[in-house]
């Protein structure tokens, strides 16, 4: 009997983080670029090009994304909860699933342009070419992350980690 009590006072490990492998094509891209002696400087022109097209085709994958959205049958319901800014309580919020589609468009395309202007800003500064390639290959890697990609034009169900609202992504920093 003791046995069954130890049992349930141990309090579950927690899940283990998922191995992406996009997490590891950056670092094996700096390492092949070290190794073979690289001066991704000599391509600037190739990698604005690269980049520009890398750019242009993500922003046209959300506008698809957007009008794949906006035909979709409605799927019922969705209840947000949304934190005020400014006196941190929370409140509960129910919009249709293209609304909320749309929503999740918005923000996408808002944090894409933050990336790409950052992007930019470094490249411009310092004159550095290294983001034109890690981002000329990152964009279009990112899109199989996004959950609205996924259902859209993948056509994949939106059960399970697809379910509307979508769980935002852990902070590091939270704990």
């Amino acid at each position: 009997m003791a046995g069954k009590a130890d049992e349930a006072a141990t309090p579950e490990a927690p899940a283990a983080p998922e191995m992406n492998p996009k997490m590891f094509v950056v670092p094996a891209l700096m390492m092949g670029v070290k190794y073979l002696k690289l001066d991704v400087n000599l391509y600037k022109t190739e990698l604005r090009i690269a980049f520009a097209c890398a750019v242009l085709f993500k922003y046209a994958v959300i506008y698809f994304v957007y009008l794949t959205s906006q035909k979709a049958a409605e799927a019922g319901p969705v209840t947000v909860k949304e934190k005020k800014a400014m006196d941190g309580t929370e409140e509960e919020k129910t919009m249709t699933t293209r609304e909320y589609d749309a929503q999740q468009i918005m923000s996408a395309f808002k944090s894409s342009l933050f990336g790409l202007c950052i992007t930019c800003g470094i490249h411009y500064k310092w004159g550095n070419a290294s983001p034109l390639l890690f981002q000329s290959i990152m964009l279009p890697m990112g899109l199989f992350d996004d959950n609205l990609f996924k259902i859209h034009v993948l056509g994949n169900e939106a059960v399970g980690k697809l379910k509307r609202p979508f769980k935002a992504p852990e902070s590091p920093f939270a704990a």
